[in-house]
């Protein structure tokens, strides 16, 4: 059975692999990724939003006639919004992929054994599928843990939709 184990810090999966959480040990090859996506989920603006934006972000660069040097802002966000719409096609939870950049697969005797250089599509589908059975509310809590404003702006999203609903 799937789980996280909160005393030692790890989650065993379907298969009974055993990831360390370690967020401590974030790399740089995975930073990029670790600080979007912390960004994303903590700001709760869902990826259609955040594609709009890169978009009118976009074809304001390209109406800017006077500055050659945009092509490299251009194409900096233009492989962002490739990148995150590829992320959002997916169907996996946020949550759950943002997890897969800290939570390392281990050997049966402790050691880490991925490359936490990089993270790949394959890396996160393989953890997604051992995980799949470990309760949402549990990744909620884990990342909470790890992005302080994540909990924050949660509770305010929650508040705002309760409200809506009240009116």
């Amino acid at each position: 059975m799937s789980k996280i184990d909160w005393e030692k810090r790890i989650i065993i999966g379907k298969s009974g692999t055993v990831y360390k959480i370690l967020p401590e040990k974030i790399s740089v090859g995975r930073w990029p990724k670790y600080e979007l996506w912390s960004t994303l989920i903590s700001t709760r603006m869902d990826m259609d939003t955040f594609i709009k934006t890169l978009n009118s972000v976009i074809n304001r660069v390209n109406k800017a006639q006077t500055f050659g040097d945009m092509i490299q802002p251009y194409t900096e966000l233009t492989d962002l919004r490739n990148g995150i719409v590829k992320y959002n096609e997916t169907g996996r939870p946020q949550l759950v992929e943002f997890a897969a950049l800290f939570c390392l697969k281990c050997d049966k005797e402790g050691n880490v054994i991925e490359d936490v250089g990089e993270i790949t599509e394959d890396v996160i589908r393989e953890k997604y599928n051992d995980w799949k059975e470990i309760d949402m509310n549990d990744f909620f809590l884990l990342v909470s843990r790890h992005i302080p404003s994540f909990q924050q702006n949660y509770k305010l999203e929650v508040e705002r939709q309760r409200n809506q609903g009240n009116e």
